[in-house]
């Protein structure tokens, strides 16, 4: 884990979890690998000219009623770039209090090639933005959001779909949450183990093996 301010030159997550306690200033590319995650926790960071998500992305924020709280949106420095796109969440009634958002990339899935995990500290209902981009699309032209809710995956639909480049993005209604993706269709049992092992204990892990196989 790193601790303090931290500045790179470049930044990459290899492999394992690698936990930032304190503010990460990256001069050129930050760049995640397949199974690896860069934990940033309740801290900033800004990337002067690139993000690469093949891993995870995480960072928690307090999310508070009334407002929009922003999550992952990594910018240069200067606050004039926009390198990274993650999670916006809105709520009207309650706070969710200190709530924490994993975005992984890469492919893998039949739906747009990111998952996204939100683990809030009380379950709250939210306007919920997740955002990709354009060259996550994997050819979905009218993405809902998907939930998954322990055994299958609930259709939450689409209250909105925009964006355009980096900054595509499909709203809808949550509730419960766990792991969420974004596909035109019902995600296939093929895709539930790639997205959901990513985030569920040994146990429930082992659970959703022994469904596919027998599926």
């Amino acid at each position: 884990s790193g601790t303090g301010s931290i500045s790179f030159h470049g930044l990459q997550v290899a492999s394992g979890i690698t936990t930032f306690n304190g503010n990460v200033a990256v001069s050129d590319t930050l760049q995640t690998s397949s199974g690896a995650t860069a934990d940033f926790s309740t801290n900033e960071v800004t990337v002067e000219t690139a993000v690469t998500n093949g891993g995870s992305i995480k960072q928690t924020r307090t999310a508070a009623n009334g407002i929009t709280t922003v999550f992952a949106h990594i910018q240069n420095a200067a606050g004039t770039t926009d390198q990274y796109f993650g999670v916006e969440i809105t709520l009207s009634t309650g706070s969710m209090g200190a709530t924490t958002v994993a975005i992984r990339g890469g492919g893998g899935i039949d739906g747009v090639q990111r998952s996204y995990e939100i683990t809030p500290g009380t379950d709250r209902t939210a306007l919920t933005r997740f955002y990709y981009r354009l060259e996550d699309q994997n050819g979905q032209i009218d993405p809902k959001v998907f939930h998954w809710n322990g055994s299958s995956w609930d259709n939450l639909g689409a209250s909105a779909i925009g964006g355009s480049g980096d900054g595509m993005y499909v709203e809808a209604t949550t509730s419960d949450y766990s792991p969420f993706v974004l596909s035109d269709n019902t995600p296939t049992r093929a895709s539930i183990g790639k997205v959901v092992l990513s985030y569920v204990s040994v146990a429930d892990a082992l659970g959703i093996l022994v469904q596919e196989s027998n599926a």
